[in-house]
């Protein structure tokens, strides 16, 4: 199954794969593992088998390879500053080059790639879970796991509901930001030409009607709930019920004997 369009980030894509099939609470504890061995275990081999799970998790859902990277063009740009962060203000390592206040060392070489990695992997394996995953079933999904919570007096539910309608904002709001820079270019908006301060200027004009969207849509969405009755989770009922499968449990077993690894890895 292919993407088309301007589907991106945050787009649920429908699909019959194995990862479409399994609960979404199944694929929020991948993604949570997923960023835990990243994180706290910054080793080449958690490195390592997270990239494969990701290829495993592209393989079965059936999207393809270049719609995923080309649904990534926002993560680029963080991908470059984050890189560049690293290259300009990390001083430890060998140096390896240097003109006058610009020092280049190994260390910011090094760890410039790890956190480009890091990255780039939970943003494919976020931007997985939500083009398989349709928006209602993974509220209710993040709502089952974040239930605990509720011993603590907080507001699970609208928690749940307030992730997954940003979620659902971004395609619609990178949709909308593309069709607005069209019309600005055909206006004559210098986009891709003069000084650097001109073409950022020119972005206001985009940056301006795109937030007022913003605000308008989360306007009509609040009043649309209000209209049917929303009041959290009082007096409301599942239509869908969540239930394990054997995929989920074999992923869960597979998750929680990581899980076992890494920490003995920490341990030791």
């Amino acid at each position: 199954m292919r993407g088309a369009g301007t589907i991106g980030f945050g787009q649920y894509i429908p699909g019959g794969s194995m990862l479409h099939r399994l609960d979404p609470r199944t694929k929020l504890a991948v993604l949570s593992v997923l960023v835990i061995s990243l994180f706290v275990t910054p080793a080449w081999w958690t490195f390592l088998i997270a990239a494969m799970a990701i290829v495993v998790m592209i393989t079965i859902s059936k999207i393809s390879i270049p719609f995923i990277f080309r649904s990534l063009k926002t993560i680029w740009i963080i991908v470059a500053v984050t890189y560049l962060f690293h290259l300009l203000f990390t001083r430890h390592g060998q140096l390896w080059w240097s003109m006058g206040p610009l020092q280049l060392y190994q260390g910011g070489i090094i760890d410039g790639a790890i956190w480009t990695v890091r990255i780039v992997l939970v943003a494919v394996g976020a931007m997985l879970i939500t083009m398989t995953t349709p928006p209602l079933v993974l509220t209710q999904g993040l709502a089952r796991l974040l239930r605990p919570l509720k011993r603590f007096k907080l507001p699970v539910d609208e928690l749940a509901i307030v992730t997954s309608s940003a979620l659902g904002f971004i395609p619609l709001l990178w949709r909308e930001a593309d069709q607005l820079i069209q019309a600005q270019r055909s206006r004559g908006a210098p986009f891709d030409r003069g000084p650097l301060w001109s073409r950022a200027k020119a972005y206001t004009s985009v940056l301006i009607p795109l937030f007022i969207s913003c605000i308008e849509r989360a306007e009509a969405m609040a009043v649309a709930m209000e209209v049917r009755g929303y009041r959290g989770e009082q007096g409301r009922t599942q239509f869908r019920q969540l239930r394990l499968k054997r995929a989920d449990y074999l992923t869960l077993t597979f998750l929680a004997s990581y899980l076992l690894i890494l920490m003995g890895e920490k341990l030791l």
